[in-house]
């Protein structure tokens, strides 16, 4: 069974973040024996599904689900510059502790949004 990584989420749309206007496959950005890339494969699956990136038709006969990667969506653009700071994303990770793998891309937003908020109030 599929446990969500959710490091592996952000370590996806970081790198997306660096493809050029035009898109890419998934494995022209990353490389792994089957049970990797299957598992690159459905992360994608989720990040499209969560409204982060768009993805072009499977193409199958790699042995693992090959997808285009489009490009980013507005929401993956928030979502990733609401976890790009190291200190912001360690912190949620542990609170993501106490909920496992259950939570959601949404779930995630909102802690991370939520100790983004209690740092600037700190600072001012």
């Amino acid at each position: 069974m599929l446990q969500k990584d959710f490091d592996l989420f952000r370590q996806i749309l970081f790198e997306i973040e660096k493809i050029p206007y035009g898109g890419a496959y998934a494995s022209d950005i990353f490389s792994g024996d089957i049970e990797y890339m299957t598992k690159i494969a459905e992360h994608l699956e989720m990040l499209s599904d969560a409204g982060f990136i768009v993805l072009g038709p499977c193409i199958i006969g790699f042995g693992y689900p090959l997808f285009p990667i489009e490009r980013m969506t507005n929401a993956g653009h928030d979502y990733l510059d609401a976890v790009r700071d190291q200190t912001s994303w360690s912190k949620t990770k542990d609170k993501l502790l106490t909920l496992g793998s259950s939570a959601s891309l949404a779930i995630v937003s909102s802690i991370v949004e939520g100790i983004t908020t209690v740092a600037l109030k700190e600072n001012l």
